[in-house]
């Protein structure tokens, strides 16, 4: 795991201060990478690649990074864990090819020298990089399939600009950014900009899956991309009714393949687990590798639980299920009296417009695992999207089936919901649901026009309905380069393959890899190894469902049931933690209504007059924190400060 930095000349001219500024860049991606720190400039000064390292893989080798191919001729700058890199390695061996190091990066390095962009279809892991081949004067820029890491970029005539995050980008690019008025609604409404997009203007991410080729000294550019999920086998799969025997034969086997590739051989490592179905079933497998006990990690983040039904509560259901694997359990409280200087500081670094107060959840996990010793945090994120677990999933699903049969219905509702003024005559919470189902329901197909952001009426109070609708195209329906396979896919599996090809990379996964990378530690996700994630998006309703429709993620419902019990298979689903504003005695200090009176924010921005007087509220603390985010974040950019501490 490492951070990564770049510059690269468009204009055939040398790059100005290229050794002071890529040291910069590298300066602030300290965090991503302390174990190690280099950069490489070529001879003609078109091109600059800064890395800095987290040693995982090959620890106790301080190999220089970048890496430079044995004739020097190709190097690379490398953030990610290539899991199937000692089978890549022997392939490779077998052509001729030799090795200095035991190091997944140069099994990369190495593979593209030898194939080419062809080596990213045999890859199984998570990536960003960096990779020049001087003898070509091409370089090769990659973001893995789902996104789990993040790789952003800027570029004028001059220069193309790139990093594992924004700040190193702005503290280079020398010249003065501003906020994007588009991303500003859009982080509003689903807590994340717009693909492709941040909340600076001008600078932009790569999406999963997609890449630059980008020729030094010329101003030509090819975006393009490079991997793409294969959903045809698993469609095959389903389509010859195998019995649900084999089906969760297959699951099985795919998830323990997937935890055996990602438990670390090197390093120590702790694994979430909070007592679900999604992290039990992970620790369960995870927990049958490695010599010595696993040891499991639980937050504690309400002092008050809630409990649904007979369900345990979540802290009694990890003590349950730690205590079923004989895994070494820790458990911390969330709510400490520092918490609040974390969500400042997440604020101030909102950059990439990703709005959610989950990166700071993700960065109280990652300290206490420093604390505990450990490099590496599995995390079961994935089935939760790729296999309809949310409630608003199931919902949407139950209101899909009721209005098939009642077409006038149907026809009243869908308009209601089509405007501001529709669905404020409904209940807020009838509101919210009929809105997805619409969007659900009409073509082009759209689902969950928002996740935890802001419901179409509170948005209605904030913008303007013609700012609204400029984003709606940006979350909620699968990629574009999905259209025709979507075709053969039934409501549910286009569900999962929207929260795939969107969500997911561009929200979920950005958010984990900002918060845990933070305080150096990588996460891996099990659960969303590529061919796992194919298999539940194409997995059909009938396994994804309870009969009558209550819950999601039935197959592994059935799984854990089989292997850990009733207790916890039959469980609710939780949120991962509540925001620490909801706490009443910390509301105070994080000083919102302070803050937001005295911004101009709410008059530069596209917001409604009224707008303002909404987020002096004091219960609407979620908004509150958005545009916390925002304010802060504009007052960065005006002050042009870029480096990383608690600012007040």
């Amino acid at each position: 795991m490492c951070g990564i930095a770049g510059i690269i000349s468009l204009n055939g001219r040398p790059i100005p201060d290229v050794e002071k500024r890529i040291i910069r860049m590298n300066k602030l991606l300290k965090h991503r990478g302390p174990d190690a720190k280099g950069y490489f400039i070529s001879k003609n000064n078109l091109v600059a690649l800064g890395n800095t390292r987290l040693a995982i893989v090959d620890a106790k080798n301080n190999f220089n990074v970048p890496m430079q191919s044995q004739n020097q001729k190709q190097i690379i700058s490398f953030n990610g864990e290539i899991y199937n890199f000692q089978e890549l390695k022997l392939n490779l061996e077998k052509k001729g090819v030799t090795f200095n190091t035991n190091s997944d990066t140069e099994v990369l390095l190495n593979g593209l020298k030898n194939e080419g962009e062809d080596f990213l279809q045999k890859l199984d892991g998570f990536w960003s990089f960096a990779y020049y081949d001087e003898s070509l004067n091409q370089i090769m820029l990659s973001r893995d399939l789902l996104g789990e890491k993040s790789l952003f970029y800027y570029q004028n005539k001059n220069e193309f600009i790139f990093a594992s995050e924004i700040n190193p980008i702005l503290e280079v690019a020398e010249e003065s950014f501003e906020i994007e008025n588009e991303s500003i609604v859009s982080c509003f409404r689903y807590r994340a900009a717009p693909p492709q997009k941040t909340l600076v203007k001008n600078i932009y991410r790569i999406e999963a899956g997609y890449g630059f080729k980008i020729f030094p000294g010329e101003s030509k550019l090819q975006y393009k991309r490079f991997r793409k999920l294969k959903l045809e086998k698993w469609i095959d799969f389903f389509k010859s009714d195998p019995s649900e025997k084999i089906v969760k034969e297959k699951l099985e086997e795919l998830i323990y393949r997937s935890c055996l590739s990602r438990v670390p051989a090197e390093v120590n490592f702790l694994s979430t687990l909070s007592g679900g179905i999604d992290s039990s079933l992970m620790n369960l497998y995870a927990s049958r590798f490695g010599k010595n006990t696993i040891h499991t990690l639980f937050g504690k983040n309400n002092p008050d639980e809630a409990v649904k039904g007979n369900d345990l509560t979540e802290f009694n259901a990890s003590a349950y299920v730690s205590k079923k694997l004989g895994s070494k359990h820790h458990t911390f409280t969330m709510y400490g009296d520092s918490v609040v200087s974390l969500y400042r500081e997440q604020a101030a670094n909102s950059f990439d417009g990703i709005f959610c107060e989950g990166s700071v959840h993700h960065r109280q996990l990652s300290l206490e695992t420093n604390r505990l010793g450990g490099k590496v945090l599995l995390l079961s994120d994935g089935p939760d999207e790729l296999l309809s677990g949310y409630s608003v999933d199931i919902s949407a699903m139950q209101l899909n089936g009721f209005f098939t049969k009642r077409p006038m219905l149907s026809k009243i509702c869908s308009r209601l919901s089509s405007s501001s003024l529709g669905r404020r005559m409904l209940p807020t919470n009838l509101s919210r649901q009929i809105t997805n189902w619409s969007h659900l329901s009409n073509a082009p197909f759209r689902f969950r026009p928002y996740h935890g952001g802001t419901t179409p009426d509170i948005l209605g109070t904030l913008f303007q309905e013609k700012e609204i609708k400029k984003t709606d195209h940006c979350y909620g329906t699968y990629h574009q380069d999905y259209k025709d396979i979507a075709q053969h896919l039934s409501i549910s599996q286009k569900m999962a393959l929207a929260y795939a090809t969107t969500t997911m990379p561009d929200y979920f996964n950005l958010r984990s890899d900002r918060g845990a990378m933070r305080h150096s530690v990588e996460t891996r996700l099990p659960m969303q190894n590529i061919e796992l994630a194919e298999f539940m998006i194409a997995t059909p309703k009938k396994y994804r469902f309870s009969k009558d429709r209550k819950n999601g993620k039935k197959i592994l419902r059935t799984l854990v049931k089989k292997h850990i019990g009733e207790k916890i298979s039959s469980r609710s689903k939780y949120g991962f933690a509540i925001p620490t504003w909801m706490i009443k005695k910390f509301y105070k200090k994080f000083e919102f209504q302070e803050i937001i009176r005295e911004s101009d924010a709410m008059q530069l921005y596209p917001f409604k007059k009224e707008a303002k007087k909404f987020f002096m509220n004091p219960k609407e603390g979620r908004h509150q924190w958005m545009a916390l985010c925002l304010i802060m974040v504009k007052e960065r950019l005006k002050r042009k400060d870029y480096g990383f501490k608690d600012i007040r």
